[in-house]
C-alpha cells in the first residue's frame, strides 16, 4: 500500500496539497492530520513566507490588519494587502488571484465575519488546494474553532506579544556567530 509519506513529490506544496485531499476525504485521520502539521512547521512557514504573505479578512477586521501590515511591512516582511495593494484601476478578482498564486502564507484573520464569508472560504479553499500554508491570527476575545490549522498566532491578548511572535515566524533573526 502507498503511503503520502513514501511518495515522491517536486515541491512541498504538491505533498501538502496531497495530504490537503487525504483529509478532505477522511476528516478523522489523525496521521494524515500530524503529517499536516509537521509540512507547516514554523520552518516551513518561514520558508513559504519568502514568496509573500497574504492576508485574509474580513472588511470589519480592517482596522486590527492595517496596523498588523504596516508593522509587518516595517518589519521588512512582504505582505499583500487588497486595499492597499490593489491600484484603484485594477481588476480585483485578477489581482487577488495572482497574489494568491504569488504568496506562500496565508494569515487568515479569524473572527466570526471572516469565517463566515464565502469569498473568503474560497480564498483559504484555494491555497489549501495549492498546498500553501495557513496561519490562523486571533485577536478577538471569542473563541473559534480552528481544528486543521496551525497553531494559531495570540493577539488577543497582548498586540504587543502577538506581533513578536508572528514576526519570528515570518522572519526570524539570523544566528550570530560568537566571537572568538
Amino acid at each position: 500500500m502507498t503511503t503520502v509519506e513514501n511518495l515522491r513529490f517536486r515541491t512541498i506544496e504538491q505533498k501538502r496539497a496531497v495530504v490537503y485531499r487525504a483529509l478532505r476525504m477522511n476528516p478523522h485521520d489523525q496521521r494524515m492530520w500530524s503529517l499536516m502539521l509537521k509540512l507547516s512547521s514554523p520552518q516551513q512557514i518561514y520558508y513559504a513566507s519568502k514568496q509573500g504573505v497574504f492576508i485574509n479578512y474580513s472588511r470589519t477586521d480592517d482596522l486590527f490588519v492595517t496596523q498588523l501590515v504596516t508593522d509587518l511591512r516595517e518589519a521588512r516582511i512582504d505582505v499583500w494587502l487588497d486595499m492597499l495593494d490593489v491600484s484603484y484601476q485594477g481588476d480585483w478578482r485578477k489581482e487577488i488571484g495572482h497574489a494568491l498564486d504569488r504568496c506562500g502564507v496565508m494569515l487568515m484573520i479569524s473572527s466570526r465575519a471572516a469565517l463566515q464569508d464565502g469569498d473568503l472560504f474560497s480564498e483559504r479553499q484555494y491555497f489549501l488546494t495549492c498546498g500553501k500554508i495557513i496561519v490562523p491570527i486571533m485577536y478577538q476575545a471569542e473563541s473559534i474553532d480552528l481544528i486543521g490549522y496551525p497553531p494559531p498566532v495570540d493577539f488577543r491578548y497582548s498586540y504587543g506579544l502577538g506581533l513578536q511572535h508572528l514576526k519570528r515566524m515570518l522572519a526570524p533573526r539570523p544566528a550570530t556567530r560568537e566571537m572568538r
